[in-house]
C-alpha cells in the first residue's frame, strides 16, 4: 500500500539513502519516490490518501465509502452485511473506489462461499488469519484466527514452536521466558482478560523480588506458573462466534441492553462488557463483548480505592463501545458488588478526598447515579479476572463468555438492591477550621507603671486627649486642668474593664452571646467556670465595645449578681491582670469598695456602695 504513494519532489530528500553494488567504490546518493515501510510520515499519508479518495465519491456510493473511511484496519478492510447481495454489491464499490486511488484489494474472505465466488476468489483456504505476521516463513499469527467456515473467532491453532517449549519445560523459567509467554497472545478485545491478567499479576511479583531477565524465577512463583500454563493450554479449544446473536432480527435488537461488570481486588481490577436481547420467543441472550483489566499499581491502595479504579474502567469500557459499534443501545447497566463505591456515587463527592472526587466526577460525566446496581460476588463475572480461586474458567459455555446466570431471567429475578446504602465515611475530606482570638490591646502599657494612682491618672489623661479630639471636630472648649473625680472613675472603669477581658475572656464571650438571646435559647457559663455561682451579665458597656456609659437599667430580679467571699478573686490575681508591677497590697489598701468593683463582671452596673455582703 504505501509503495502507491508518491512522495513529493521537495519532501524526497528527506528520504535519502546511500547504495553500492561494489564495496570499494564510493556509494551513490538515492531518493525514495514513494513511501517507505518504516518512516514515521507513511501511515498517516496512506490513511489520508485512502480516505480522500474515498470522498471522492461520496455522492455516488455512499455506503461503501462509509465502509473505507470507518471499517478499514491499515489496507485491510473488515465489514459485515446482512444478506449475500449486499454484500457483494458494497464490496465491489469498495473495490472499485480503491483501484481508482492505485491500491487493488485482494485476497477477499467470507464466510459465505457465494461472496467470495461473485468476488473472484477461489481459494480452499477455510480459515483467515487476523493481524497475520508476514515477517516469517510460517505464518506467525499473533492475533485471532477467523474460522470462515464456522464463522468462528479462535486465538491460535498451536503455540508457537518457542513457546511450547517454555511452557512445556519443566525447569524453571526466567523473568524474560514469563514475558515473552505473555507477550505471544495478542488479544485486542480482551476475550481471555480472565486468563491473562494472572500471568501479569505474576510477572508483577517476579519483578518485585529483582531478578534478572535471564535469572530463575523463585519456587513459589514457580508454582503459580505452572497453575498458568495448565489453564493456557485449553485456550486452543475456544471457539467464540463472530456474530453477538447469529439468529437474532433486527427487532430483537431494538431492546439492546449493555451490561458492565467490575470489580477489584488487591492485586487487580476489571471490567467486562455483554450484551443482551431478548429474541421474538421471550428467551433472553447475552454475549461477551469486550473486557479490560489492569495489574494493581505498585503503590498500595485500599480496596475502597481499588474498587474505585474498577468503575473507572468500566465507565472508559462503556464510551469505548458506544463509539465502536453502530447499533443503539437502549438500557445500560453498571454493576458493581462494592457497597462503599455506590454509596460515594449517591452522595456529595465534595466531602472526600480529591483522589475520590475527581474519579466519581468522571464517572457520573459519561453515566448516571441510577444507572448503578449492587451485584453479590459470587454472581460478578469480573470476579474471574481479579481473584484465581480455583482458576479462571476457559469454557465458551461458562459465565466469563456468556454473563451471570441472572441475565436470562426476568428483571425480576435480578439481584435485590441493598437500600438504603450505609453511610461511608471513609475518604472524607478533612475539615481544618482555622480560629483566632481576638485579645484586645490596651492603649496604655500597664506594665510600665509600679503605682496605681499613676496608672489611673495616665489612663484618664489617655481619656481626655480623645474627648478633646472629638471636641475639637464639633467645635467645643477643650477640657483641661486638674482631673475631675467623674474623670478618675471612668479610667478606673477601663482598667477594670481590661482586667475582666484578661481573666474572664471566656465566660465573657459566652455571656456576649446570650445577651441578646431569649432565655430559653442562653447556653450560659461552664459550672467549672470560677463565675459560676456568681449569675455574673454583660451590661450595655461591653454591648457597645465599650464606649457606652449611659445605661443603667435596673435588670431582673435574678440577673442581679450575688458574690460570695469564698468566690472572690484575690487581690494578687487582679495586680497580675492589670500590671504585675503595682504591688497587691496596692489594691488591698484601697479598702473593700474598690476590692467589690474590681471583680464587678458589668463594670457599669449598681456602684459597690449599694452591694451588701452575702
Amino acid at each position: 500500500m504505501f509503495h502507491q504513494l508518491r512522495i513529493r519532489g521537495i519532501d524526497r530528500h528527506s528520504l535519502r539513502f546511500l547504495f553500492r553494488e561494489d564495496p570499494t567504490v564510493t556509494p551513490d546518493v538515492y531518493v525514495m519516490d514513494v513511501a517507505t515501510f518504516g518512516a514515521t510520515c507513511s501511515p498517516a499519508s496512506a490513511q489520508y490518501v485512502k480516505n480522500r479518495n474515498a470522498a471522492d465519491f461520496s455522492d455516488k456510493y455512499p455506503r461503501a465509502v462509509e465502509g473505507i473511511i470507518e471499517n478499514h484496519y491499515v489496507d485491510d478492510y473488515l465489514d459485515s452485511f446482512g444478506t449475500v447481495a449486499e454484500a457483494v454489491q458494497i464490496s465491489e464499490q469498495v473495490r472499485v473506489i480503491h483501484s481508482k486511488g492505485g491500491f487493488l484489494l485482494r485476497n477477499w474472505q467470507s464466510n459465505s462461499a457465494t461472496v467470495k465466488q461473485q468476488l473472484g476468489e477461489i481459494t480452499d483456504s477455510s480459515n483467515k488469519h487476523l493481524f497475520h505476521d508476514k515477517t516469517t516463513e510460517n505464518g506467525r499469527v499473533l492475533g485471532m484466527l477467523w474460522l470462515t467456515d464456522e464463522d468462528a473467532l479462535s486465538f491460535i491453532s498451536q503455540l508457537k514452536e518457542e513457546v511450547q517449549q517454555i511452557v512445556e519445560n519443566e525447569s524453571r523459567p526466567t523473568k524474560r521466558q514469563v514475558l515473552w509467554v505473555l507477550i505471544s497472545f495478542f488479544d485486542p478485545l480482551g476475550l481471555l482478560s480472565a486468563l491473562m491478567v494472572h500471568c501479569k499479576i505474576l510477572l508483577q511479583d517476579i519483578w518485585r523480588t529483582g531478578p534478572q531477565w535471564d535469572e530463575q524465577i523463585s519456587e513459589d512463583h514457580e508454582e503459580r506458573w505452572r497453575s498458568w500454563t495448565a489453564v493456557l493450554q485449553r485456550i486452543l479449544t475456544v471457539k467464540i462466534p463472530r456474530c453477538y446473536f447469529p439468529n437474532a432480527t433486527m427487532q430483537c435488537y431494538r431492546q439492546l441492553q449493555l451490561h458492565v461488570f467490575v470489580d477489584a481486588s488487591e492485586a487487580a481490577y476489571a471490567a467486562v462488557a455483554y450484551f443482551r436481547i431478548v429474541d421474538t420467543n421471550g428467551t433472553s441472550k447475552c454475549a461477551l463483548v469486550t473486557a479490560k483489566t489492569k495489574v494493581a499499581p505498585l503503590k498500595h491502595l485500599s480496596i475502597p480505592r481499588m474498587e474505585l479504579q474498577a468503575a473507572v474502567l468500566g465507565t472508559r469500557l462503556i464510551r469505548f463501545i458506544l463509539e465502536s459499534h453502530t447499533v443503539t443501545i437502549t438500557e445500560r447497566y453498571m454493576w458493581s458488588d462494592s457497597t462503599t463505591v455506590l454509596a460515594w456515587l449517591r452522595a456529595d463527592p465534595r466531602k472526600y478526598k480529591q483522589y475520590v472526587t475527581c474519579r466519581i466526577g468522571e464517572i457520573l460525566e459519561q453515566t448516571d447515579v441510577n444507572e448503578w446496581w449492587w451485584v453479590p460476588s459470587k454472581n460478578n463475572p469480573a470476579d474471574f479476572a481479579t481473584k484465581w480461586g480455583s482458576g479462571p474458567s476457559v469454557d465458551v459455555k461458562g459465565a466469563w463468555f456468556q454473563g451471570p446466570s441472572f441475565l436470562y431471567q426476568p428483571m425480576e429475578g435480578w439481584p435485590k438492591q441493598k437500600v438504603p446504602l450505609p453511610m461511608v465515611e471513609e475518604e472524607f475530606r478533612p475539615c481544618n477550621v482555622h480560629v483566632e482570638a481576638a485579645v484586645p490591646t490596651a492603649v496604655i502599657d500597664c506594665e510600665r507603671f509600679s503605682k496605681w494612682e499613676r496608672l489611673l491618672r495616665a489612663t484618664a489623661y489617655v481619656h481626655r486627649y480623645v474627648g478633646n479630639l472629638k471636641r475639637s471636630i464639633y467645635g467645643e472648649a477643650k477640657n483641661t486642668g486638674f482631673l475631675n473625680q467623674e474623670e478618675l472613675q471612668q479610667a478606673e472603669v477601663t482598667l477594670i474593664a481590661m482586667a475582666q477581658r484578661q481573666e474572664f475572656s471566656d465566660e465573657l464571650a459566652v455571656l456576649s452571646r446570650d445577651r441578646d438571646r431569649p432565655r430559653t435559647d442562653r447556653v450560659g457559663l461552664s459550672k467549672a467556670s470560677s463565675l459560676y455561682q456568681l449569675t455574673p451579665f454583660v451590661d450595655s458597656y461591653y454591648a457597645s465595645g465599650g464606649t457606652d456609659r449611659s445605661s443603667r437599667k435596673c435588670m431582673h430580679r435574678d440577673e442581679v449578681p450575688c458574690y460570695s467571699s469564698q468566690a472572690t478573686p484575690t487581690d494578687r490575681a487582679y495586680s497580675r491582670s492589670v500590671s504585675p508591677k503595682i504591688p497587691a497590697r496596692q489594691f488591698r489598701d484601697r479598702g473593700e469598695r474598690d476590692t467589690a468593683a474590681i471583680l464587678c463582671v458589668s463594670p457599669t452596673s449598681s456602684r459597690p456602695q449599694d452591694w451588701e455582703r452575702m
